[in-house]
């Protein structure tokens, strides 16, 4: 639809006002915001932080991987941040090439850290903020790893953080990520946006 239209279906519908996509409906929650829906997530399907020290650690991991994402998207949409990349393409590649090389080194280095506290054992990779269980953030810095791989292959492979990429493989392992990335529903990175 065009700039405005059908918002006000979607209020009309709405349990909760919600501005923007991705949006998650469950019951009676209706909410918006990827940090949102992964913490309704978390509490809802049992991948919540086991403490109120450990959440804030968790919520930590979880913004810091959405600012490197948003951080990184913004840089295939140098001109226009709504506008579609093919209408700034040499910008874009110019700004996003740059990222690579200056910004997503630091951003991994700085994930490295958090896996060096709790991410990595004597025994191999381990969860984010420790435990036996995965949390929200997992998920979240999975995301940020992976499409970090997938858009940016050649800085990503010429970065010196091993805690990373073996939490990578780690997650990639686990029986139902493992069946959902290999399976029809699970696509292929743009490219051209970080998503």
């Amino acid at each position: 639809k065009g700039e405005g239209e059908g918002e006000e279906d979607a209020d009309a519908v709405a349990p909760y006002p919600v501005m923007f996509p991705p949006i998650l409906v469950h019951g009676d929650v209706c909410v918006n915001q990827t940090p949102a829906i992964m913490r309704y997530l978390g509490h809802t399907l049992g991948y919540r932080p086991g403490n109120i020290a450990d959440e804030a650690r968790a919520d930590q991991t979880l913004m810091n991987a959405t600012d490197y994402v948003a951080e990184g998207r913004l840089t295939f949409h140098p001109t226009n941040p709504i506008g579609p990349y093919l209408s700034q393409k040499e910008a874009a590649d110019a700004t996003s090439a740059k990222w690579a090389l200056e910004r997503l080194p630091m951003w991994l280095k700085h994930f490295e850290k958090i896996l060096a506290i709790h991410g990595s054992g004597s025994s191999g990779p381990g969860f984010v903020v420790g435990g036996d269980t995965p949390t929200y953030a997992d998920f979240a810095m999975l995301y940020a790893l992976d499409v970090s791989d997938g858009q940016f292959p050649a800085a990503y492979a010429g970065c010196e953080v091993p805690r990373c990429k073996a939490f990578v493989a780690m997650m990639k392992a686990r029986p139902n990520l493992a069946a959902y990335m290999a399976s029809s529903r699970c696509q292929p990175w743009a490219g051209d946006s970080m998503m």
